[in-house]
Order: structure tokens, then sequence, then C-alpha cells
């Protein structure tokens, strides 16, 4: 007896595997198993085929079963579907943040939280935040292609440098109109990481004392926002020191150098004398600098102030003194000196005789002390009954 099979279509619906069906119809009707056979019992047969899982999103697929070359039967349907429906969830794309120093270039990456069986496309495009898009970094629209089958595509966004010393800026791409995939994570930050460095310095300074000294503290480049410097007034370290608090009020300040700026003033007042006396150095000294360095060879400035008092002149007064009484002479300064000086002076006849009518003096050498504005000495005056005036003349 012969039967004749028939495949039957069979659809997966997200196992391991599906099952196709062999039906056997037409049986005859004997009760001979001889005749029948193995189909006696069953009029039915399956085929087993493995279906293999992914995780790609991808359509619906078919295969196609073919039966051929029967035995003891005829084939009255030769072919079958085998139907594969997907099970994969449409992939969602994310996108990573990119940093790079100014100037360099940030890579992104979008990826795929599975792959697709088509390309997928999605749009990019950026925009300003604390960095200026089109200025701080290239504006970019465009859009980006995955690859079926792969799950990661990258695209790059240029950025600009500068000599600005600044904070790290951020600017901000975002992802929009995907095709074949959702969008879970739509914007990355893009950060710019400065590599510019302010550094301080600051100049010598020579004024007249009386005078206002200005200090120009330099910045070698400008900077994103404003910067503050400590400076503070001393006594000279070395040579002719000004006193802090005498030659100049003692200062201590804060400068600020305004965002975008190079440099920055601040003024000292001297202070007026009249005492002769060399140049004198102060220092000034920065400290605590915010948003720049201080350059370590210029962490301090000379503040010199020239003396504008003349020598002093020096003058003798006139005395009058009765015989037999020493007589005192004043020797006076037209104004101080920082020094102490010294004159000579001598005795010498006019009317009068130099040892008879006074005591003679030898040349002798007298010293007005530093900042004193004269000095007295003396002259013993013989006693007679008669009255003589005498002289002492310092020398020309």
């Amino acid at each position: 007896m012969k039967g004749t099979l028939f495949c039957d279509d069979d659809e997966e619906t997200g196992s391991l595997f599906s099952t196709l069906v062999l039906i056997v119809v037409s049986v005859p009707q004997s009760t001979d198993k001889t005749d029948i056979g193995e189909l006696w019992d069953s009029s039915t047969g399956t085929i087993v085929v493995p279906i293999t899982t992914d995780t790609t999103d991808e359509s619906d697929e078919t295969a196609t079963l073919t039966l051929s070359n029967p035995n003891n039967a005829t084939i009255g349907d030769a072919t079958s579907d085998l139907v594969i429906t997907d099970d994969d969830a449409t992939p969602a794309i994310s996108i990573s943040d990119g940093t790079t120093t100014e100037g360099g270039t940030a890579t992104f990456t979008a990826s795929l939280t599975n792959p697709s069986s088509e390309d997928i496309t999605v749009e990019y495009e950026s925009s300003s935040g604390t960095a200026t898009n089109g200025s701080d970094f290239t504006a970019v629209t465009e859009t980006l292609t995955i690859s079926a089958g792969e799950t990661t595509a990258t695209f790059d966004v240029v950025t600009t440098a500068d000599a600005k010393d600044e904070l790290d800026e951020t600017g901000t791409v975002t992802l929009s109109n995907p095709t074949n995939a959702t969008i879970s994570d739509n914007t990355a930050d893009l950060v710019i990481t400065d590599d510019d460095t302010a550094n301080i310095t600051i100049a010598n300074q020579t004024i007249a004392e009386d005078g206002i000294a200005s200090f120009t503290v330099t910045m070698s480049t400008t900077s994103g926002g404003p910067v503050t410097v400590v400076y503070t007034s001393s006594t000279g370290v070395s040579g002719d020191n000004a006193t802090d608090g005498t030659d100049y009020p003692g200062t201590t300040g804060t400068l600020t150098i305004p965002a975008g700026s190079t440099s920055g003033v601040f003024s000292i007042d001297t202070t007026s004398d009249n005492t002769d006396e060399p140049t004198e150095t102060a220092t000034i000294t920065l400290s605590g600098a915010t948003s720049a360095t201080i350059d370590g060879s210029t962490t301090t400035a000379d503040l010199v102030i020239t003396d504008d008092d003349d020598s002093p002149v020096i003058t003798i007064d006139n005395q009058s003194i009765t015989e037999g009484w020493t007589s005192t002479f004043t020797a006076t300064l037209s104004n101080p000196s920082s020094a102490d000086l010294t004159v000579e002076y001598f005795s010498s006849s006019v009317t009068s005789t130099d040892g008879t009518d006074f005591t003679t003096i030898t040349t002798t050498t007298f010293t007005i002390p530093s900042v004193h504005p004269s000095a007295p000495f003396d002259l013993f005056i013989t006693y007679y009954s008669t009255y003589y005036s005498s002289s002492v003349y310092p020398p020309s």
C-alpha cells in the first residue's frame, strides 16, 4: 500500500527550534501491519529543525523545506515554509561624552543596545554651553550611520586653540531623528580642557620722594575670568633701605585684573622730607594669586626712592662773650643729612691775638651726627680788662 505525504508549514515564535509536520494520508483500510509497516499507528511524522537565536533586530524571515525521493508513497505537497519571527527589541541609541584639550579633536561614540540587520541613521548637532558653538569649537550638524550588524559608530568635533587662560568649558551634542532605532540617551557633553597658563610678573619702579609709584602687574596671556593678586610692601633687604611706614606708608592690598585684560596697576605714595640721603629701596611682594600663577623669578619688585633734597650747607654764627669766659659756637645745617657730617675748624687773629686773647685752636674735626640740624663747639676767651672779639672759621 502507498500513501501520500503532505508537508505542513510551521512558524517559529521565539523558541530554540521549530517543528515541521509530515502528514500521511490515504492510508488503505487494511489491518495488515506488514502492508502499512511502521505508519499503522500514526498518520504523521515530524522533522525537527533547530532555529538559531541571536540579538539582531531584523524582519521576520522565511526558509523552505522540500520533500523528495519518497519510498512507498507519493508526494502530495513537496514544500513547506518555515517562518522565523524576530523576538529582538528595536535597538536603542546612546552617546558618550567627548573630551579633548583645546585645539584638539573630541571623538563621540554612538552605541546600540543590540545590532540591527539594517543600517541605522541618526542626526547629531552641536550647541553652546560654557563653550561657544562655532567659536570654541566647530559647529556641526550631520547624520551618522551605524552599519547593519555593527553596534557603534563615531564622529568628531574639532575644537579651537587660543591663548586665553580660562576654566575648562563644555558644549553639548544632541541626537535626533533616528531611523530603524530609538534613542535612549540623546545628549553628550563636549568637554574642552584649557591648556593655557597666565603667568604674573611685576617690574621695579623708581620715583622721587613725595611722588607716587605706579606698579604694573603684567600677565603673559588674558584670562577668561578676573585675576586677583595680593601685594605687600616691606623695608628693603639690601643696600640703603627705605623704611616701611616712614619713607612710604606701609601697604597691603589686592589688585584685580579684569577678564580679558593683560595688566593691572596699583600705586604707593612716598613720603616727603628735607633730609639729604642716598637713594633708598623698599620691597613689594606679590602673593595669593587666583586664576593665575606668579612667575617665581618676579615674585618681588623694588620700590626705588630717589632723594630730592640738596646737600646741606653748613653755617656758623658769631658770638660775643666777656673775656675770661668760654664762647660756644654752633654749626648749623641748612637741612639734615642721613649720614654723619664732619667739618674742620681752627682759630686765627683778627683784632684779638690768637693764643693770647683766646686759646689757640688748631685744626680740629667736628662731627654733626646724622639727622641733627646743628652742633656746638667751644672757644675759651682769656680774661683781660680790654674787650676783644674773636672768630672761628670753618675751612672753605
